[in-house]
């Protein structure tokens, strides 16, 4: 069984635009995955956001996980499904790696 996780690791900031101050720009973000033996995939990406404006707007200093997750769950270029096949995909070349490096028994 895999265990998925999300952290929001950057926030790119625009510190004024407008009357409104610290506006979350684009959330960086890893998604991983770590299974019973402790081993982790990972995929980075990068979600931007749409300008707010004054009825939408939330500063940074306000924002929670809960906030970051409503905002990565609404991304369309977010396949939850394809992310989690590829964590699973990593996690097995790391179990069952398909090149290994030997070193030769001459070199003793």
């Amino acid at each position: 069984m895999i265990n998925y996780t999300w952290n929001f690791w950057n926030f790119e900031i625009i510190k004024n635009q407008n009357t409104l101050t610290n506006i979350v720009k684009a959330i960086h973000w890893v998604y991983s995955g770590t299974d019973e033996n402790n081993i982790t995939g990972e995929i980075r990406g990068v979600t931007h956001l749409l300008p707010p404006n004054e009825n939408n707007f939330i500063d940074f200093e306000n924002i929670t996980q809960e906030w970051a997750m409503n905002i990565i769950s609404n991304d369309e270029n977010i396949d939850i499904e394809n992310m989690n096949i590829d964590i699973e995909r990593q996690i097995e070349k790391i179990k069952n790696p398909p090149i290994l490096n030997i070193e030769p028994s001459f070199n003793n």
